[in-house]
């Protein structure tokens, strides 16, 4: 085969690698009636194969102006190509995938310098979309998968989708809300409101309303526990920065814990007196804590 027939046939490959981020079995499985030319523009059909729970499929992609005359120029004289060994019946380029990889990463070193593989372009292909501003579903189309949970390493990576996402945070009165919240380790009232309903604690033990004592970063419908009760001394809890609304919880079941001790002859033996016990004590301890909050802030 001539070279300059050869050279015709890496820039095909080049061009599916480049813009379509392919990989060498996809680029090694196109096919010659998998190619179509009409008007100047080169269609290429695609084998996708790489997907869970469903049967292989193709898709159709248009190729860039500026590559489809390599394209044409190279079908013209395609008949004269002596196909590589192992290569697929009626490769287009004629060349297994192993080939395909090889003479990609030569012509790439041969015009920049460096050693750089279908699979370098396509990664790097699909971080300048993340960067971009590209959506999950745009780069899973790109990549031809089944799924957008591969897209996620690219957005992990790209400070360009950290930079919006911190610029969607700083704007979001919930995000500032938690942001001070995580620094001081109370929450005040106007705050507090600032939250989701669901995060704001309310609940009626006993049969004694409460509600205003604080937030649950988790949201109480994620939660499985007895709100008030379980809340003091719970990891997800974010208190109000307000003494007597502690306090008066702590009062309001001192007052459950006497009905208990009037009815009860072995109250120690209960695991309802034993959790009020220790919500009480949890609840002064906030009151104190919140105090002293107000005393250093003050």
């Amino acid at each position: 085969m001539g070279a300059r027939l050869k050279r015709l046939r890496e820039a095909c490959g080049l061009t599916l690698g480049y813009q379509l981020g392919l990989r060498p079995v996809q680029i090694a499985s196109v096919k010659e009636d998998d190619v179509s030319m009409r008007d100047g523009r080169v269609y290429v059909r695609i084998l996708v194969a790489k997907q869970r729970d469903k049967a292989p499929f193709h898709v159709t992609r248009r190729l860039k102006p500026e590559w489809s005359a390599f394209w044409i120029e190279f079908a013209r004289r395609r008949p004269n190509m002596i196909p590589g060994l192992h290569a697929h019946p009626n490769s287009f380029l004629g060349l297994p995938p192993e080939r395909i990889s090889r003479e990609f990463t030569d012509a790439v070193e041969r015009i920049t310098g460096e050693r750089w593989t279908p699979n370098d372009f396509r990664h790097s292909a699909a971080q300048r979309l993340a960067d971009a501003g590209a959506s999950h579903a745009e780069i899973q189309d790109f990549l031809m998968h089944g799924t957008d949970g591969a897209a996620n390493a690219y957005f992990t990576g790209s400070a360009a989708q950290a930079e919006k996402i911190n610029q969607a945070m700083g704007l979001s009165q919930v995000y500032q809300a938690v942001a001070e919240i995580a620094r001081i380790g109370m929450i005040d009232r106007q705050t507090l409101e600032t939250l989701p309903e669901d995060q704001q604690i309310g609940g009626a033990p006993h049969g004694i309303p409460i509600a205003g004592i604080g937030a649950c970063r988790l949201g109480q419908s994620q939660c499985t526990k007895n709100p008030i009760l379980s809340c003091y001394g719970c990891r997800s809890f974010l208190p109000l920065n307000d003494p007597p609304v502690h306090q008066e919880v702590a009062n309001d079941l001192r007052n459950v814990v006497k009905e208990f001790l009037a009815v009860a002859s072995d109250v120690d033996a209960s695991p309802a007196f034993g959790q009020l016990r220790r919500t009480i004590e949890a609840a002064d301890r906030v009151a104190a804590q919140a105090t002293a909050s107000r005393q250093v802030s003050g």
